[in-house]
């Protein structure tokens, strides 16, 4: 029986997009265990244990952060396995000693997005040429890598995010009257809604950018609220509430803070439009989520929101930088959002983002590439 190694950095101690792929990579991968198609491993530096909706334990090895011992054991085990698929470039440095000990090993990199926008040296390099297929979330990643890492076309593939299997998809697109009282929204309040992490050394979220468009969008929607949601830390939060400060708009802005899983679903049927006008999003798993849930989607047409929102079609695309494109957006989706749409046209949309970005469709995608009778 095939034997398949996923090396991946975290899957179950963070809540960032990687992990969610890895989380639904893990369960792919389990899934094909379970029916007795493939013998699989699971390996994380930095989990201390699996969920085992995703992954059985004893399909899963977990290092807690011992990142040597993690590369010495993976590399000795290594050579038991037929694939090894490389979840993340930080962990270079085994994947070249694995190919330089065992040559004939297949050797798969995942590849996210952010990594790879700016060409790469050293072990990073040798990494790339090392792999023998290299897989992107994204188109957007994989012209990346071919124009900037300089790696060969017939190499690369794309292998799409997906909705999480466990995600809940909502059949009543109301809006949910315990987040109305949370933050004071009036019936009949418009509701903008960007969901990330709010890091000071990433900037390219594009909320900044939404922030400076509200004055615009207030001249029509004067009582419009924008909800942030997402873990910041205190340099970006703070630079975030002295623009609220610069454009008087400490009314109609909210940072929520954490959001837990359970009430995400929730926070997309809350709002009207989710807009977040990214210009380096790998993929943006959370453009899909949003779209299952009967939201009209705004996203930066100079990343990989491109794919998820099928060139278009799923969304509207602007470019990041240009606030009055991405205020008269915001203002034409409310629009459309005040004629009524019935629970059938949601359930439409959604239909469409399953029939993409499904896990099902991801599974049956990692069976074909692995060669897999699925």
């Amino acid at each position: 029986m095939r034997r398949i190694l996923f090396l991946t950095l975290t899957a179950f101690s963070k809540t960032g997009g990687i992990e969610k792929f890895n989380r639904s990579f893990s369960k792919a991968l389990n899934d094909f265990s379970a029916a007795g198609k493939a013998s699989i491993t699971v390996s994380s530096v930095y989990d201390d244990k699996p969920d085992e909706e995703y992954v059985s334990q004893n399909n899963f090895r977990s290092y807690k952060g011992n990142r040597w011992w993690f590369i010495l054991n993976e590399l000795w085990k290594s050579r038991s396995y037929n694939e090894i698929i490389v979840g993340h470039i930080n962990m270079a440095l085994l994947l070249v000693w694995v190919k330089r000990l065992f040559p004939s090993k297949k050797i798969i990199l995942i590849l996210h997005g952010i990594e790879v926008m700016e060409p790469v040296s050293g072990i990073k390099k040798k990494a790339l040429d090392k792999s023998d297929e290299i897989w992107t979330v994204s188109e957007f990643t994989r012209q990346n890598v071919i124009r900037l890492q300089h790696q060969p076309a017939e190499k690369t593939k794309i292998f799409y995010n997906t909705i999480d299997p466990f995600f809940t998809l909502p059949q009543n697109f109301s809006k949910p009257s315990y987040l109305q009282e949370r933050y004071n929204i009036i019936t009949g309040e418009k509701v903008l809604l960007t969901v990330t992490r709010l890091n000071h050394a990433e900037n390219y979220k594009g909320y900044d950018k939404v922030i400076a468009a509200l004055p615009f969008i207030k001249k029509i929607y004067p009582s419009v609220r924008y909800i942030i949601a997402g873990n910041g830390d205190e340099k970006e939060v703070n630079k975030i509430k002295g623009l609220l400060e610069q454009y008087q708009l400490k009314d109609n802005v909210v940072l929520t803070g954490y959001v837990p899983d359970e009430e995400l679903t929730d926070h997309f049927l809350l709002s009207d439009v989710f807009v977040m006008p990214s210009s380096k999003e790998g993929f943006g798993i959370v453009f899909i989520e949003a779209l299952t849930c009967g939201v009209a989607v705004i996203g930066g047409n100079r990343d990989g929101t491109v794919d998820a929102l099928v060139n278009g079609r799923l969304g509207t695309l602007v470019n990041p930088d240009s606030i009055e494109e991405i205020a008269s957006a915001v203002v034409e989706a409310l629009k459309k959002q005040e004629t009524a749409f019935s629970a059938n046209q949601h359930q439409a949309v959604q239909q469409e983002v399953i029939s993409n970005f499904g896990f099902e469709k991801f599974k049956s995608r990692l069976a074909s590439y692995l060669a897999i009778n699925n």
